[in-house]
């Protein structure tokens, strides 16, 4: 049995975790039970839309009767309940909590008197206290009856949070003692002998009344090693008493506590140091607070805890204010960056275009170079090549005038992706040449990975395929050295690719496996809808028409989300060969246009005439349409085979080349037009041959032996 209990108090990861509880456990001997307010649906809509919805009980107030009756039961050490008590139980409400507490306030007040096994009512003070009728009123109420010491204990326990321990409480007693105009370095040796530790000694003594009167419980097992630990016995309890703290006595407690949490061993871990931030936040001061919750972002966000890197960057800037421009231009870049990888482009664009306003206001050339820089990435990202390189040769302008070598090389590595991904070959191998070159040998790991996998791609698009291996091999080893998770991803996927082009298709189809595992495990959506689509590529070849379906809808849905317009380029295409594979052309034929309306907008040039390419495979399942002349010239199909390769000569991608050559001749031949189509063939072959690419090669010399 698994108990939850204040549902409507937990977050959303809990409630998600739950879920997932459910779903994993829903054929064991498990059940999972958890208690919460009206308030849980308030702040979780959605709370049981799960796999496994749950069962919902609805517990109703107690009747007065039964309030009157619980009441007895709670009091039966009495001879009888005094009918002024029974008829304010009926007032209440019918809640059980509120009435357990009514009578502790009885015996805390001494309205009743424990005498031995019995209990007596004290009728002079029960006549004189006034008897509060909600819970709330009635823990205020208990506060004011209790020791001086108990209660400034109970408040110390209440700011250090819903769980705190005995040496931490210590802590703040003594440190508001130790206060100002007092020896900087504490008291003196003899000072402290002298003490007898009367302060533990009271502490003590504190906790073990409020452990009695159920104000507090003892685990069993503490949470830091060492540490008496305890906790409230119900966190309304502790919010209570958390709201009627002095703030500025509130404030004092949570500065000194954020001290205490990071003197620990584990006091500088992620986990510590967000507490600590919180603490300090608490306590007033934001700008500690802020590099703690710093440091916990960039600890999450090198452990790809994308959601939990997002909140706490935005936590610090909170912090941060206007009292550190330089930190909120760097937090803004990591919290950009961040955004970049889950996909969510245009977070990523409000975050990266505040940190290139606050460079214009530091005066600093080379962070609004940066910040350029990554808007051209995403801006790339999102299909828009033409702003993609305006922003990246703004940024190289700057980085020039910085004289900032590693991001002139970084701005030339960028342009020259963005060119490849025009189809301007030449230009983008000039441009990434230079930037490997000025990176040298012995420069950044990561950095000479990215400018090695982006000339492989190059490489893969002019043919030359040697090159590319090389290339992508040698920036795997690289990233793996650097442990560069996300670029491990890139570079699996590239040799992934790489083979499938070579027609290895085992090898790909275990390559985008592993890519898909880890792009997972760091929460990339891009990368993990790009290699979907490649997996949906491979299965639509391969003739695994479900499992085509499966892995392209799944990529759709994500490039939907993040809005990549090369990735929606390609998943239509491939969806669109699908839809034809299964006799679907209408599908298959709006699917292709979509592709190539897309790839147009873009100006992403070999998606465009790849997308004509599928185009012309889908029209030309009509060969007997009325309107095709005997020679397949004038026909639909033969303009879209005729647009592709006329695109591709331009751009010179000799590989794409060959296959709409290979797509164009059989489609000639199949419409009568044999002679031209047998020379559409052989010049496919000629490529495929020159390119090494023998699985087509094999199979044109055997369309040919048939014609």
């Amino acid at each position: 049995i698994i108990i939850v209990e204040n549902l409507e108090l937990c977050g959303t990861d809990t409630v998600n975790f739950l879920h997932y509880l459910a779903a994993g456990l829903r054929d064991q001997r498990v059940a999972i039970i958890g208690t919460g307010t009206t308030a849980l649906y308030e702040r979780h809509p959605a709370f049981g839309d799960g796999d496994v919805p749950p069962v919902k009980i609805e517990l109703g107030s107690l009747t007065p009767s039964e309030g009157e009756d619980l009441l007895r039961e709670l009091c039966k050490q009495l001879g009888a309940v005094p009918p002024r008590q029974l008829e304010h139980v009926r007032t209440m409400g019918g809640s059980p909590r509120a009435i357990y507490e009514l009578v502790r306030l009885l015996l805390e007040s001494d309205c009743i008197v424990r005498e031995g096994l019995m209990w007596r009512v004290d009728a002079k003070a029960l006549g004189a206290i006034e008897l509060p009728k909600t819970y709330e009123d009635l823990v205020a109420a208990r506060l004011r009856v209790m020791d001086t010491n108990e209660r400034r204990v109970l408040e110390m326990a209440a700011v250090i949070g819903e769980t705190t321990w005995l040496d931490a409480i210590l802590a703040l007693e003594r440190g508001a003692v130790h206060g100002p105009g007092m020896d900087p370095d504490g008291p003196t040796l003899s000072q402290i002998a002298a003490s007898g530790d009367h302060s533990r000694i009271s502490v003590v003594a504190a906790i073990g009344k409020l452990v009695e009167r159920e104000w507090l419980v003892e685990p069993s097992v503490s949470s830091i090693t060492g540490e008496r630990e305890l906790r409230f016995a119900y966190p309304n309890l502790w919010t209570i008493v958390y709201k009627m703290i002095d703030d500025t006595r509130r404030r004092g407690y949570h500065a000194t506590m954020a001290r205490w949490l990071e003197l620990h061993p584990e006091g500088r871990g992620p986990a510590t140091q967000e507490e600590v931030a919180r603490h300090l936040a608490l306590g007033g001061e934001a700008r500690e607070a802020a590099v703690r919750y710093r440091r916990a972002a960039e600890a999450a966000r090198a452990n790809y805890a994308n959601e939990r890197a997002i909140r706490l960057f935005d936590r610090a800037l909170a912090c941060i204010g206007d009292s550190d421009l330089a930190a909120r231009i760097h937090l803004w870049h990591d919290l950009g960056s961040v955004y970049e990888l889950i996909g969510d482009f245009e977070a990523a664009l409000g975050a990266f275009e505040r940190m290139l306003r606050l460079s214009w206001v530091a005066a600093s050339k080379t962070k609004a170079a940066v910040a350029f820089n990554k808007m051209g990435r995403v801006w790339r990202r999102k299909g828009d090549l033409k702003l993609a390189v305006e922003y990246l040769e703004r940024g190289l302008e700057l980085f020039r005038g910085a004289d900032d070598q590693r991001g002139i090389a970084g701005s030339l590595d960028d342009i020259g992706k963005s060119l490849q991904m025009l189809g301007r070959y030449d230009e983008a191998y000039a441009k990434i040449t230079e930037a490997l070159a000025r990176r040298g040998k012995h420069g950044d790991k990561r950095a000479i990975a990215t400018s090695l996998s982006r000339l492989g791609d190059v490489q893969v698009d002019r043919g030359q395929y040697e090159s590319a291996l090389a290339c992508y091999e040698e920036a795997l080893t690289l990233r793996k050295a650097s442990g560069d998770r996300w670029g491990e991803v890139v570079s699996q996927n590239n040799l992934a690719t790489l083979a499938f082009e070579l027609g290895n298709h085992a090898d790909a189809r275990t390559g985008w496996l592993l890519a898909l595992s880890q792009a997972e495990g760091i929460g990339a959506l891009p990368l993990s809808a790009l290699v979907l689509t490649n997996l949906g590529e491979l299965a639509v070849v391969e003739g695994k028409l479900e499992e085509a379906r499966s892995r392209l809808d799944q990529a759709l849905e994500i490039i939907e989300d993040v809005e990549d317009r090369g990735l929606e380029a390609e998943c239509s295409r491939h969806l669109a060969n699908l839809e034809k594979l299964q006799g679907h052309t209408r599908a298959a034929r709006e699917l292709a246009e979509r592709a190539l309306e897309v790839a147009k907008k873009a100006g992403l040039r070999e998606k465009e005439a790849l997308a004509y390419l599928t185009l012309g495979d889908v029209l030309a399942t009509n060969l007997h349409d009325d309107d095709i002349a005997a020679t397949g010239e004038a026909a639909p199909a033969a303009v879209a085979y005729n647009n592709a390769i006329d695109v591709l000569r331009n751009i010179g991608n000799e590989a794409a080349l060959g296959k709409a050559l290979f797509a164009f001749g059989r489609y000639k031949a199949e419409c009568g037009n044999v002679a031209d189509g047998k020379d559409m063939l052989r010049d496919a072959l000629m490529l495929f041959s020159r390119l090494g690419l023998q699985r087509p090669v094999t199979e044109i010399e055997k369309l040919l032996g048939t014609l």
